[in-house]
């Protein structure tokens, strides 16, 4: 599913909360911190054939979602609620949800009230090396990193969603030398 809607709609984010951009910016950033591991819970729910409890979530991610503007993931979760609620499994649906949030995650951490994001300045490498070496220090001695870790560390260290979600299913899966394979390369 090819889609043209943005990560991030402010005009609309702030046309349901009153035009409080201070409201909004919480609200996304509640978002973030409460939805970034539902595509994981959801691919763990459906692998254990919990499809009920899946579409309880994708249909919850996509009404917050739809409320604070968050398109992308919107249109995705909306797909998905209708495959689910059909009780079709598509992985490809699945992935893109799953990059999708990874992206929206991203472009949240950077949204500030104005609606300019850190992205419109240049990025300091120095910290997404930083990131990235505790991770890889971590990985390294087969330490376990936490949804924590992982949601604070994967958007700092400078690789595209799809391959931030791969580390993150990597790194889920206990599978630290792929992980390292894919930050080291």
């Amino acid at each position: 599913m090819e889609s043209n809607a943005p990560l991030i709609d402010r005009e609309f984010g702030l046309s349901q909360l009153s035009g409080n951009a201070t409201l909004l910016t919480k609200m996304i950033t509640k978002f973030k911190v409460e939805f970034s591991s539902v595509p994981n819970e959801v691919k763990s729910l459906i692998q254990e054939g919990n499809i009920r409890e899946a579409k309880l979530k994708v249909h919850t991610t996509k009404g917050i979602s739809g409320n604070l503007g968050l398109s992308a993931v919107f249109q995705c979760s909306k797909k998905l609620d209708q495959e689910l609620k059909a009780e079709i499994v598509n992985n490809d649906t699945l992935d893109e949800f799953s990059n999708l949030m990874v992206s929206t995650c991203i472009a949240i951490e950077s949204f500030d009230e104005s609606g300019k994001t850190d992205s419109d300045n240049q990025p300091d490498t120095r910290d997404n090396e930083e990131y990235k070496s505790k991770l890889i220090q971590k990985l390294n001695a087969h330490e376990f990193v936490t949804e924590s870790e992982l949601d604070d560390w994967l958007p700092h260290i400078g690789a595209e969603a799809t391959t931030l979600s791969t580390i993150r299913d990597a790194i889920d899966a206990l599978d630290y030398d792929t992980a390292l394979n894919i930050l080291k390369g």
